[in-house]
C-alpha cells in the first residue's frame, strides 16, 4: 500500500510517498504523477523519505514516467531515498536519467530559489 501527499510551490511540485512501490499500488501511484504533470511545473520531484522499497514493475513504470515528463518539459527529481533504494537505483543505473538528491539540497537549489512570500 502507498500513500501521497503533494507541496506546490511556484514552478515545483514535491510528492511524497509512503510505503510500498509495487505492483498493486501502481494505479494510484501513477494517478499521483499524471495529475501534477497536467500543472506543467518546471520541477517534479519525487520525495521517497517513506518509501519502503520498490518492485521492478514500479521501476520500469519510473523510467517511463521521467520520459513522460521529459516530453512535457519537466524536470524529474527524486529526493530522499534510503540507502537501500539508492543502491537499487544504482543498480539499474537511475541516476543516469534522474537526478537523486537529499530533500534539503533539492529546497535549497529549487524551491527556496523559486519561492518568495506574498
Amino acid at each position: 500500500m502507498i500513500t501521497s501527499y503533494t507541496e506546490e510551490f511556484p514552478d515545483v511540485i514535491i510528492i511524497h510517498m509512503t510505503g510500498l512501490m509495487a505492483r498493486d499500488s501502481l494505479k494510484e501511484i501513477e494517478e499521483a504523477w499524471d495529475e501534477q504533470l497536467k500543472k506543467r511545473p518546471e520541477i517534479l520531484a519525487l520525495n521517497l523519505k517513506g518509501v519502503v522499497g520498490v518492485d521492478s514493475i514500479t521501476m520500469n513504470h519510473i523510467f517511463n514516467l521521467c520520459k513522460k515528463a521529459s516530453s512535457l518539459d519537466v524536470k524529474l527529481i527524486i529526493c530522499d531515498a534510503s540507502e537501500e533504494l539508492k543502491a537499487i537505483f544504482d543498480i539499474v543505473r537511475l541516476e543516469r536519467i534522474i537526478p537523486l538528491m537529499d530533500d534539503k539540497k533539492f529546497r535549497q537549489d529549487y524551491v527556496v530559489k523559486n519561492w518568495s512570500p506574498r
